[in-house]
């Protein structure tokens, strides 16, 4: 059997158990990206690879949800202090779990870490999911409109590098059944222009045929259309600072630049340890640590 197949089938029967455990739990499980959501923009999720198992909640969920995949064997691997764990709450969006090498489960509190400025309330998303019909019985996933501009979110969040998540978003406008209420969710999130570049880049790299009315909605953002133009002529090579100016709004292009360069992660946390008393120092220390991967990396194209 194709190892992808066998890889993705796993992740799937998976998906199944933990469904089964979150609502003995008490909990929804609502899957996001992974098998289901190949099954609906593909059809045929053993084809579409995908690395793990991805499940939105409530914030007031996640003890819960931690202690469900802990029962099945499952590990974060993070040893946080009260005060880290409170910054990883607040900065960050999810959290990955792991069960042998073959198994990760990542739950997700927001849609990206807060360095993103992106106001995109989970909750909104867990109100207005779908039933699917998967694997012979019916799971949770985002609605068609938010699987679209999540879709279009998730794109832009790796800079459009990846040609899989630019199909994906291609193969999402065919679920689209209110594009008007497409267009508010991405506006109510100021992410407008992600969606439009998105949308203009996936039919530039020919993954889908957009509609007129959708298109001409789409070029209605002259520099969503430039840089579009701009990532398809430069396919697989990063344009410095694009998911900055990707935003529409300066105040958001701003919270980025600044959030970027003061919130620590768990990477800083490893690097230099510093007791919960005097926390507040990891938010000075990470532009000392920036900077020098800056430098680094300077010194290595020299």
């Amino acid at each position: 059997m194709n190892e992808i197949v066998a890889h993705n089938l796993a992740l799937a029967a998976e998906l199944i158990t933990l469904d089964d455990a979150f609502e003995a739990a008490g909990l929804r499980l609502v899957a996001w990206k992974g098998p289901v959501q190949s099954h609906l923009l593909h059809g045929n999720f053993t084809q579409r690879r995908f690395h793990d198992l991805d499940l939105l909640l409530r914030p007031a969920d996640l003890a819960k949800a931690k202690a469900v995949l802990e029962a099945h064997g499952y590990d974060s691997g993070l040893h946080l202090t009260p005060a880290q764990l409170r910054a990883f709450l607040r900065h960050h969006h999810e959290q990955a779990f792991l069960r042998d090498r073959d198994y990760v489960v990542e739950l997700h509190w927001q849609i990206v870490q807060r360095q993103f400025a992106v106001d995109y309330p989970i909750e909104g998303i867990l109100e207005r999911v779908q039933r699917v019909s998967f694997q012979g019985r019916e799971v949770l996933h985002p609605g068609p409109e938010d699987t679209l501009v999540l879709a279009a979110l998730h794109a832009a969040k790796h800079a459009w590098l990846h040609a899989d998540l630019l199909l994906d978003l291609g193969r999402a406008v065919a679920l689209v059944q209110d594009w008007a209420f497409a267009w508010q969710l991405a506006e109510s999130a100021h992410v407008q222009r992600y969606l439009s570049c998105g949308l203009l880049l996936s039919e530039l790299l020919g993954y889908v045929q957009l509609p007129d009315a959708i298109k001409q909605r789409a070029l209605r953002d002259p520099a969503a259309a430039t840089l579009a133009a701009r990532l398809r002529a430069n396919t697989g090579s990063a344009i410095p600072l694009s998911t900055i100016r990707g935003r529409e709004r300066w105040s958001d292009r701003a919270r980025m630049f600044v959030r970027t360069l003061v919130t620590p992660t768990i990477n800083d946390w490893s690097e230099q340890k510093i007791s919960d008393r005097w926390f507040f120092l990891y938010y000075f220390t990470r532009q000392g640590r920036l900077l020098r991967r800056v430098v680094s990396s300077v010194a290595r194209t020299t």
